[in-house]
């Protein structure tokens, strides 16, 4: 990694320690300390001026790359010498501050007791680090290096933007290529079709396969889209795994690693459906890998289509590639018009000059768009002609490839880069290939790793996030985005797990990628400086099998059986997944620890003077941290998200002056905070405060704290009044973007717990006074005893999302509906409730104008949408709402219409709940809500959704019974109905109009007899592919299906006796628990040879002349995934 920032480190070190007060402090127990370090210092500042150059000579001078490695693993040790003994100042302090009032635990924390001695080893130590330099240095003249100007200190752009690509440069052509090939059925006849995009790194297969992926062609195509990231590790489980996750657009359970099960979890996301998946990244050249996962993937529909983006030929070769197409590199024209997007600010004049050195330089990246963009990065950090001039007559362009195919032009970027940078960028190595990196994750890595420059006036962060956006901005770092998944973009052991903790509530966290040729020259600058499990770094051997080298430094590593750190001597950031023997991890030179913990492993450990980052998340035996956690005198970040057993802080932590981060999400047994976190003015981030009954865990201890991010407050009940509420100050704080309040402890979710005793004028004052900024994105309300909510919740013009919860005395909601960034709305349990809208609220336009999720769980009393008297016609109502879900509202059957009639009905016989809106896509209606089911049967209120409505979910509404009436819904295409007891027929007229419907699903209606006209059954649904009907206990005859069925699964149904004709189309059958089931119809006989999955289970007749040695037996030999099983 870059030495300048070591370098740079030290220096600030020394002069930190040069310092007069330090040196009195110093100078007694550590002789000649001045002039050790002052020597130091010259050292430094004459190696430094000289390092740019040896920077670029290393690539084609081997001893120049070795002298470069000694010398940084020198300035290493000089920095972890200077760091102890400016921590040795700092735990000096700390114990002042304590006044000396410690366990003789904590004072031999740091075996500090006998200063003399330490001192005395550090002392040595220095001076043993600067001989060693002193022989670098000379060493160093016989290269005759030039003295290079920083550059870092090159001026920059005052201002600058990240390009925004609209479309990809030259590559229309061969996206409509492949496009044509992929919707053409006349040109393949197997099940799945393989393409393959083929070509060197850097070419853009990835953003071509994007490109193609979202067309709108391929959209309307495919029913099913999937993306997949591969990379080295072909997998079948973890492929399977993603694959199921990209379908579904939901998580994996964490123990889904049996083949067995996943195969069939695969299945039913696939099945009989046209999907088209991307395989990103594929390196798997062994053919019985890609058979296994093949075998998994031709349950869909024929037409489905696989496209693999690959460097490799035999890889596309083994994968059976029936289409591979090679882009090319660009053309000079599109790779100058690529360079100008990113080396020239948008619409700035462009001096002649430079535009023929401009495309002098394009010319030696080959038409290569990586490094094209890389380049163009370079260049707009360059003033003047001169320096454009010296990058095109730079003799890196004469080299080869340097190691592992890295680019002339991609090394040339790099090493332009101030120092800092290079640092950052390549510690990127320490995450595995095609890893969505967590931005938040990696700029605190930095922090502890002590990469990020130190400014006046400016916080560690923010410079984080400038550094963050200029290697964004020179195409060091690629495909940015909001995170997917909240603790995988803050936690380091979730580089390796599979297994995540949700959180909840809006969090803004940001994702993103490295491309795998800025991987592997992040990976060729690092050595084996970083290890991350499974990966080799340039050791010529997997790391599973040796010993960790001896100068690594940072070390990220799923198991602790699969290696041994006994050679290790200066690990500076550790993670493991799994639990640690405390005793391995020895290294006074950590300053990242990521590791599950318990309170008696952390109490036993006292060699962690230089921690800056320690998370111990997901730790569930961690019942307290001990006390001794609190002399960590330089730690900045601490995480305990998820410790599900923590019930007690440290009673010192806000000794703890250098902390910036205090996480503690899902801590949900935690009783109580330590007091006096006030204190701490360095804390930026504190995700959960309880309030305690003490003025020093008091919400006072908030008001000087500029918290951000996530903040959830509990135990608001314990508030005396609305000055004490005042007194956090929650309106000066800018920074938070999510906000819980709740009149009770975390551990009281589950109960739905309410204090006893309630004052409802107290709840309501201070919840006036906790008024967060203008700027809050996401608002959590829970267990609140006031009567009325406060004017300012209307007030949140950028609120994105808000959850009520349990708040049982409130009448009517603020107004909601007049919020414009407002997407997701939850309503739980407040029965108060009668309508979602007040006849007190102003009127509007446009209501819920960007809603795109309501839940209503638990209204008892709920009866509509809004009041009818005085409200005018709305123009637009929930125009984006795409999901509704409506749980145990038994009241709400029906809506008020918009119409301003005088003389309209009672509340009750008024229609209009679905009737506007016309976006929804998925609506589900669980529990006691079987009235509000009825209102689909009527044409005019189904009118708004009839073109939107794709799913619908009912589930134990009892008192479903559909009439006669039509379900006027021609888009729907799933139906899903479950625990209806009173359903007894699902009649024809119903089913009629549903002309889209491609699934049906019923389960556990006991009582029903009958689906549809027993002579028309569901025949006339010209679409439906997938039908599954379980436990329906007295169901008689499975329907007539019509030809287009691919799919039936029936179980658990004791009294059907005959599977109807005429399933031409059928490929997946599965039978299970049908006792009077005897045999099948002769049509469905004949055509299970072309069956692809069949199960029989339970069905001793049905199943026995399919066994081995039966009469039928040839009829499915030949089907692979098949379960025949009497019992």
């Amino acid at each position: 990694m870059a030495v300048e920032a070591t370098l740079a480190s030290s220096l600030s070190l020394i002069v930190r320690l040069s310092a007069p007060h330090v040196l009195e402090c110093l100078c007694p127990l550590w002789h000649g300390v001045d002039d050790d370090l002052q020597k130091l210092r010259r050292a430094m500042l004459g190696i430094q001026s000289i390092i740019g150059d040896a920077e670029e000579r290393q690539v084609e001078d081997r001893a120049v790359k070795d002298w470069l490695t000694e010398l940084k693993h020198a300035a290493y040790d000089a920095e972890d010498v200077l760091d102890q003994a400016n921590t040795h100042l700092l735990v000096l302090r700390r114990k002042s501050e304590l006044h000396g009032r410690l366990t003789s635990k904590v004072r031999n924390f740091f075996s500090l007791d006998n200063p003399l001695l330490f001192l005395l080893k550090l002392g040595s130590k220095l001076k043993d680090t600067i001989k060693k330099i002193d022989g670098i240095m000379e060493e160093m003249h016989k290269f005759n290096f030039k003295v290079y100007n920083q550059s870092s200190q090159r001026a920059r752009p005052q201002t600058y933007s990240f390009v925004v690509e609209s479309e990809l440069v030259g590559r229309d052509a061969d996206r409509d290529e492949i496009v044509r090939c992929l919707i053409d059925d006349r040109r393949f006849d197997d099940n799945v079709t393989v393409f393959s995009i083929v070509g060197m790194g850097g070419l853009g297969k990835t953003a071509l396969a994007q490109l193609v992926y979202n067309d709108s062609r391929v959209e309307r195509c495919f029913e099913l889209r999937m993306w997949v990231c591969v990379s080295d590790d072909f997998d079948c489980v973890k492929l399977g795994r993603a694959i199921i996750e990209s379908a579904t657009r939901k998580q994996c359970e964490s123990d889904l690693t049996n083949l067995e099960l996943l195969q069939y979890k695969l299945r039913q996301a696939l099945v009989m459906k046209r999907y088209l998946l991307v395989l990103d990244d594929v390196w798997n050249e062994d053919k019985e890998k890609w058979d296994k996962l093949r075998v998994l993937l031709t349950c869909g529909q024929e037409g489905s289509r696989v496209i693999v983006t690959t460097r490799n030929e035999n890889c596309s070769s083994v994968m059976n590639a029936q289409v591979t197409h090679r882009p090319r590199c660009l053309s000079e024209e599109n790779s100058w018009v690529l360079f100008e997007q990113h080396a020239f600010e948008r619409g700035a004049p462009q001096h002649q000059n430079m535009v023929m050195i401009g495309k002098k330089i394009v010319s030696k990246c080959g038409g290569l768009p990586l490094a094209i963009k890389a380049l163009g990065g370079l260049m707009r950090s360059k003033n003047g002609e001169s320096e454009w001039l010296s990058v095109l007559d730079s003799e890196i362009w004469n080299l080869q490839p340097i190691q592992d195919g890295i680019l002339p032009a991609l090394w040339l970027s790099y090493v332009d880069m101030p120092y800092h940078l290079k640092k950052c960028f390549s510690f990127c190595a320490a995450f595995p290939k095609d890893y969505e990196i967590g931005k938040e994750l990696l700029i605190q890595l930095w922090m502890a790793n002590g990469f990020i420059p130190s400014q006046a006036g400016m916080d560690l962060e923010v410079k984080g996030n400038e550094i963050f956006n200029e290697l964004v901005w020179r195409s060091f770092l690629q495909d940015v985005k909001p995170a997917a998944q909240f603790f995988r973009a803050f936690h380091l052991e979730h580089v390796f797990s599979s297994t995540f903790y949700f959180g909840h509530g809006y969090v803004s966290a940001t994702t993103f990628k490295i491309h795998d040729l800025m991987h592997d020259l992040a990976l060729c600058i690092v050595g084996d400086e970083i290890i991350t499990g499974g990966e080799s770094f340039g050791l010529g051997q997997s790391v599973e099998s040796i010993n960790i080298p001896k100068r690594t430094r940072h070390l990220l590593w799923p198991s602790p059986s699969s290696v041994k750190f006994s050679n290790c001597q200066s690990i500076r950031t550790f993670a493991m997944t799994n639990k640690v023997s405390y005793g391995e991890i020895k290294w006074r030179t950590l300053r990242a620890l990521s590791v599950k913990s318990s309170s008696a492993q952390l109490a036993s450990r006292g060699n962690w003077q230089l921690l800056r980052y320690l998370d111990l998340s997901g730790s569930h035996n961690l019942k307290k941290l001990p006390e001794t956690i609190c002399m960590l005198v330089n730690l900045q970040i601490l995480k305990l998200d998820n410790c599900s057993s923590l019930i007690e802080l440290p009673k010192r932590m806000r000794y703890m002056s250098s902390l910036r981060h205090l996480h503690l999400e899902r801590c949900y047994t935690l009783r109580s905070m330590p007091p006096g976190l006030g204190q701490l003015k360095c804390l930026k981030t504190l995700t959960m405060y309880i309030v305690g009954s003490n003025a020093e865990n008091s919400l006072q201890e908030l008001k000087h704290l500029n918290l951000g991010g996530r903040l959830e407050l509990y135990d608001l009940h314990m508030v005396k009044n609305a000055s004490d509420a005042k007194e956090a100050n929650m309106r000066s704080k800018q920074k938070i973007n999510s906000l819980t309040l709740r009149w009770g402890n975390p551990g009281f979710r589950k109960n739905h717990f309410y204090p006893e005793t309630r004052n409802t004028g107290e709840d309501e004052a201070v919840l006036e006074a906790l008024e967060p900024h203008f700027g809050i994105k996401s608002l959590t309300l829970e267990c609140y005893g006031g009567t009325r909510f406060p004017l300012w919740m209307g007030d949140l013009q950028n609120l994105v999302e808000i959850t009520l919860r349990n708040c049982p005395e409130c009448e009517q909601l603020p107004p909601l509906e007049q919020l414009p960034f407002l997407e997701v709305l939850s309503i739980y349990k407040m029965n108060g409730i009668k309508h979602i809208i007040n006849s007190t609220s102003s009127n509007t336009v446009q209501v819920f104008p960007a809603l795109k999720e309501l839940v209503l769980d638990g209204m008892q009393n709920l009866e509509g949408w809004c009041v009818e008297e005085g409200r005018e016609a709305f123009s637009s109502f929930c125009p984006s709402l795409i999901f509704m879900t409506i749980n145990n509202c038994p009241k709400l059957t029906t809506k008020p219409s918009y119409c301003d009639a005088q003389d309209s009905p009672p509340i009750s016989e008024k229609k209009g709940f679905f009737k506007n809106l016309k976006s929804l896509e998925t609506l589900s209606i669980f529990n006691n809500c079987g009235d509000l089911v009825l209102l689909l049967e009527d044409e005019e209120e189904t009118m708004g959704i009839s073109s939107s409505l794709l799913e619908i979910r009912i589930w134990n509404c009892g008192s479903f019974s559909p009439s006669l009436g039509s379900w006027n819904l021609p888009s729907l295409k799933t139906l899903w109905i479950g625990y209806s007891d009173k359903l007894v027929s699902l009649p024809e007229e119903m089913l009629r109009d549903l002309k889209s419907l491609e699934s049906l699903s019923i389960h556990s209606c006991e009582n029903l007899i009958e689906i549809g006209a027993f002579s028309q059954g569901l025949s006339a649904l010209p679409c439906l592919k997938n039908l599954e009907i379980n436990n329906c206990y007295a169901l008689i005859n499975l329907p007539k299906c019509p030809t287009s069925l691919q799919q039936l699964s029936v179980s658990g149904c004791g009294r059907v006796e005959y599977v109807p004709q005429g399933l031409t189309a059928l490929k997946s059958l599965m039978i299970r628990y049908c006792d009077l089931l005897k045999s099948f119809p002769d049509d469905l006989q004949e055509r299970l040879p072309t069956i692809k999955h069949l199960t029989i289970i339970g069905c001793r007749d049905l199943a026995r002349p399919y066994l081995q040695g039966g009469e039928l037996r040839h009829l499915v030999s030949h089907i692979q995934d098949k379960q025949l099983i009497l019992n």
